[in-house]
């Protein structure tokens, strides 16, 4: 094909490979890296793949790390740049399997189908490209378009070629079988690419079947030897990767497209593929077992789709090779063109944008500061999420009852045990009675904080937004938090204000600040507290500062510094601040329109206040009608303003009756409201 002709197809592949990077540039959110920079750096203190682990409570067994290869390069990348290292490695893992993804369509479909090649390449990255964490599974979605198109381009080609391609795919699948379980399926990628299509492919010598067929027994290379069968139908099968989320079986309602899912791209392959076979009346019996493979795996489990996406796309080419080339002319090259850049784009959607930022909040970096402050160490019962940044933190030091590795590490009695203690204190208790915990470290909603809140072995020594600590009782110099709710279930706010002294609350604040001086949460509780509780401003002005230097974008603070203002009598600067507030926050909209009132702005708050009621609905408060009322009366609209006030007072709000029977005083009540007003009159004197 001409070099001009080429030029189109190459830009848009070479888009499409940027968008596919650029997409996975997200803030890292990821629970597993955390237990994969732990591994490897065990596999680098101990010199192999196999060691007792340190940083969980023993299992009875020593921990095989399927993927030490993984772990030591991404604990190296790490170490390189921290965050924003290991985010752009993951990005650039994206976009070296979108292009081994065109490079294999390109293969399978010719030279002169460059914009099919585009077109089914941006189908298998919009089926692919939602798997692309920084976990072993990205360089898996690497490795198997690798061993596609190395074992693509060994069918084709003779002699030389032939021999440094089947090198090239042997090194390969070794790599892969050090790198993660689903090297199982790699000698099965490889053969199904390498059988014959029914084209005058060159003959194999009996020495390259020979090196081929020697594939099959790569995998056993790696850690697991023959036992790597049994792993893989463990960590897919068993009960406990059922309640694992991307572990479970594909549900029925999944298969339906969602925006920015993977549902629709890949089925558009197959769908391709299909009408193709029926429309040529033949089917390529590799890429078919291929695409059939990649459906059992999702099947088994939806984390596969993402495989089957690359899978599938040697079924949908074997059906673009053949027969007119439609996607080399007229609307072929827009739609290839479109799809490189609309598939990505799609996939955008509710996505944040490019970033290489680190969400603290995924897991309890939090918590680990005060576990450091409190000298915490030993054994620690903690939940699932948690426990593989908590092994990392801990170096050690802290052993963890359980983490991600489940279950190729933590069995499912272990992980079901965890789950049952976790909301039951008397399953817990039996599970302690075993283990004996120096720590335990689970989220406040879960059923055993309340449970452990009112045990007499244990007491509360931390709690930040999402978890809280107990320790045992007896621990020397143990100053539990008796005042404060550590649970969900309870308010700080309302224990404070039902309390005939508000100091121990203060002192309980103080006490978390000091063992957690790196995160914001103990301001923004001392600031609420303080503007609801104590009514100090040079207390609530000290905590927002803090809470404001901490944390500067947290969307409750702007709130908070309105009401700073607005107690203080500073109207001007409470509006200022709300500026600032998200137009989302439904308290920030009724701060403003109280100050707006301070303001005496009717015509500022009549349309806010309307928009408050309208986002309401039925569950509008007295207040906001009788607001609403006092701004219409301000912009001379009776029928408004009789209409609100009726809804507030109906509501049992004072301040909109007497707004109603002045009115009637001075004539302006309708006669339609009459009846209704004397009716209100009438309650409100009987309550007197």
């Amino acid at each position: 094909m001409e070099p001009a002709r080429q030029r189109g197809p190459l830009f848009a592949a070479g888009l499409l490979v940027l968008l596919a990077g650029l997409l996975r540039l997200r803030p890292l959110t990821s629970l597993d890296l955390w237990w994969h920079l732990s591994m490897g750096r065990e596999v680098r203190r101990a010199g192999a793949r196999v060691f007792d682990d340190p940083t969980s409570i023993p299992t009875g067994h020593p921990y095989t790390d399927p993927e030490w290869v993984f772990d030591l390069l991404i604990l190296g990348v790490w170490e390189l740049g921290g965050v924003a290292a290991v985010l752009l490695a993951t990005a650039l893992l994206a976009a070296a399997s979108a292009m081994l993804a065109w490079l294999l369509a390109r293969q399978l479909l010719g030279p002169q189908r460059p914009w099919a090649a585009v077109l089914l390449a941006a189908l298998a990255v919009g089926g692919s490209s939602w798997r692309f964490d920084p976990r072993p599974q990205s360089l898996f979605l690497v490795l198997l378009p690798a061993t596609m198109l190395l074992a693509g381009a060994a069918r084709v080609r003779a002699g030389r070629g032939r021999w440094l391609c089947l090198a090239g795919l042997v090194a390969t699948l070794a790599l892969w079988s050090q790198s993660h379980t689903s090297m199982v399926i790699g000698p099965v990628v490889a053969l199904a690419l390498c059988l014959p299509r029914g084209e005058p492919d060159p003959p194999w010598s009996p020495a390259q079947l020979l090196l081929l067929a020697g594939c099959c027994a790569i995998p056993l290379l790696g850690p697991f030897g023959f036992g790597v069968l049994d792993q893989v139908l463990s960590h897919s099968g068993s009960d406990a990767a059922r309640h694992i989320t991307d572990m479970r079986p594909m549900p029925a309602g999944a298969w339906w497209p969602v925006p920015g899912g993977s549902v629709l791209w890949i089925e558009l392959l197959v769908l391709v593929g299909l009408v193709g076979a029926v429309r040529q009346r033949r089917l390529a019996l590799g890429p078919l077992l291929l695409a059939l493979l990649g459906l059992a795996m999702t099947v088994t489990a939806h984390r596969f789709r993402a495989a089957w996406a690359l899978m599938a796309l040697p079924f949908a080419a074997a059906a673009l090779a053949h027969g007119r080339a439609w996607t080399e002319r007229e609307a072929g090259p827009k739609l290839a063109l479109a799809a490189a850049v609309l598939v990505p784009l799609a996939l955008w959607v509710g996505e944040p944008g490019p970033s290489l930022r680190w969400d603290r909040t995924s897991v309890p970096v939090d918590a680990t500061g005060a576990m450091d402050s409190l000298g915490l160490e030993g054994r620690l019962f903690n939940d699932y999420d948690g426990g593989g940044w908590l092994g990392w933190a801990g170096d050690g030091e802290l052993q963890v009852f359980i983490d991600g590795r489940t279950p190729t590490h933590f069995d499912a009695r272990r992980f079901f045990a965890a789950r049952r203690a976790a909301e039951d204190v008397g399953v817990f208790d039996a599970l302690h009675a075993g283990q004996r915990f120096d720590g335990v470290l689970i989220r406040r909603d879960q059923g055993l904080c309340r449970g452990l809140l009112e045990h007499p072995e244990w007491a509360a020594a931390w709690f930040g937004e999402q978890r809280v600590l107990f320790l045992p009782a007896d621990r020397d110099g143990l100053r539990p938090l008796r005042h404060l709710a550590v649970c969900t279930d309870e308010s700080s706010v309302g224990r404070c204000l039902a309390a005939p002294d508000p100091t121990p609350f203060f002192d309980e604040v103080e006490r978390l600040r000091a063992l957690d001086p790196a995160h914001g949460y103990p301001d923004r509780l001392g600031t609420a507290l303080a503007l609801h509780c104590a009514a100090d401003p040079t207390r609530t002005t000290g905590h927002l500062e803090q809470a404001r230097r901490l944390g500067p974008g947290h969307p409750d603070l702007a709130r908070f510094t309105a009401r700073l203002h607005f107690g203080l009598g500073e109207y001007e600067a409470a509006l200022a601040a709300l500026e600032d507030s998200p137009a989302s926050d439904g308290a920030a909209r009724d701060l403003e329109l109280q100050v707006l009132r301070a303001l005496d702005r009717p015509a500022a708050a009549l349309p806010l206040a309307r928009a408050r009621q309208e986002t309401l609905g039925d569950d509008s408060p007295a207040e906001l009608h009788e607001l609403v009322a006092w701004a219409c009366a301000s912009a001379g609209d009776l029928g408004c303003e009789v209409s609100s006030a009726v809804r507030a007072a109906l509501l049992g709000h004072g301040p909109a009756l007497d707004r109603l029977l002045a009115l009637r005083a001075e004539g302006k009540l309708p006669e339609t409201h009459q009846g209704l007003v004397a009716a209100l009159e009438a309650a409100a004197r009987e309550e007197m």
